[in-house]
């Protein structure tokens, strides 16, 4: 599907539309778990993002490659990156791109185990996304915090969180979101049975 997407884009000389297709060629090289290859695609959208003065394709590409360093536990990296995509999102004032970011950052202090700051970006997080009314983002937030809130041990608060996710997602007929949710529920089953 996005192959000959990129080829129309390459034949009518639109730099802008093909580092859009390279950047999501990125995320489903991510998402498939080929951190290599996610890489290589948006590097190669960034370069086309800044070469265009794309500004809006540069901070995404640079938060996108924030998450492949994260994941690859490259957190000094990750938070690099993350820095400079929120810089130019606060820049352009782009309010989604500024929640996008700091979701994500939040996810990186939790993982490097600081959860106070994590919980305080992800609640600044979903106070933008509610503003926005970015219901996806929205059950994004709300499942991130109940990860928090079950590495916290509060078990009750982390089930009301992924239910409200789980919710908006199935509101929205996300079946990314739907499947990340319940893959949380299930840890947190786990846990619950185990304490028992």
């Amino acid at each position: 599907m996005y192959k000959p997407c990129l080829a129309t884009f390459e034949n009518l000389g639109n730099p802008s539309g093909e580092a859009g297709v390279i950047s999501q060629l990125g995320m489903l090289y991510m998402e498939e778990g080929d951190s290599t290859t996610a890489k290589e695609y948006h590097e190669k959208s960034l370069s086309i993002c800044r070469r265009v003065g794309d500004k809006s394709g540069i901070a995404d590409n640079l938060r996108q490659l924030g998450v492949l360093a994260q994941l690859q536990g490259n957190y000094r990296e990750a938070h690099d990156l993350y820095q400079q995509s929120l810089g130019m999102f606060n820049e352009m004032d782009s309010q989604a791109g500024i929640a996008r970011t700091i979701s994500r950052l939040a996810t990186l202090y939790r993982d490097e185990g600081n959860y106070t700051k994590a919980k305080e970006l992800l609640e600044k997080s979903l106070a933008i996304c509610q503003t926005l009314e970015d219901k996806e983002w929205i059950a994004t937030n709300l499942r991130q915090l109940g990860i928090l809130a079950r590495l916290n041990g509060n078990y009750t608060t982390a089930q009301e969180f992924y239910q409200q996710s789980l919710q908006i997602s199935e509101m929205l007929r996300d079946k990314t979101g739907i499947a990340h949710t319940h893959h949380e529920i299930e840890i947190l089953m786990r846990l619950v049975i185990q304490d028992k």
